[in-house]
């Protein structure tokens, strides 16, 4: 793991902004950082175990009432797939197939007020260029940020077919 450059106090401040009702979306290695701070490593909710090569390999949701994955089927990505250490409890929502057993991919923590969202896939630019991930990754800035998704609509959409000789 990465040594820290964040010191007690930093990652006691973090988690107190977290607990206050904060957000963390934290992806990739971001549990492999700062390796050497339990405060940090905890926040996030699991440390770095180790992975294998960057493959294709099915992002598959598993909770289909999380608003991060909502209405999300599985997709292709070509990245690493990490195995990871839980250090605190958390809510898997997806998970990918690796040596005969599915892991968590991506996750929910709530702290106090707060939520940390951790994807582990992040390693290059053609996950980040994968339109399902970035669809992904603005709806876990969106719940980090407190946004429910809860909202019912209550309007309908009218359409005059003009185009198609309706109405003539």
């Amino acid at each position: 793991g990465r040594k820290s450059e964040m010191s007690a106090a930093q990652a006691n401040k973090l988690t107190q902004f977290v607990e206050q009702g904060g957000g963390i979306v934290a992806l990739h290695s971001a549990n492999d950082s700062f390796s050497d701070n339990d405060t940090y490593l905890k926040l996030i909710g699991s440390s770095f175990i180790t992975h294998g090569p960057n493959l294709e390999f099915d992002f598959r949701p598993t909770d289909p009432a999380h608003p991060v994955v909502a209405r999300t089927d599985a997709f292709k990505l070509n990245d690493q797939i990490y195995l990871i250490k839980p250090l605190a409890d958390f809510a898997p929502f997806a998970v990918a197939h690796w040596q005969g057993k599915d892991v968590p991919v991506a996750y929910q923590r709530n702290v106090g007020g707060g939520k940390v969202i951790y994807i582990a896939p992040g390693h290059d630019e053609k996950t980040y260029g994968n339109r399902y991930y970035q669809r992904m990754l603005e709806r876990a800035v969106r719940v980090a940020s407190g946004e429910t998704f809860d909202r019912k609509f209550t309007a309908g959409i009218l359409v005059y077919g003009g185009a198609f000789n309706m109405g003539k």
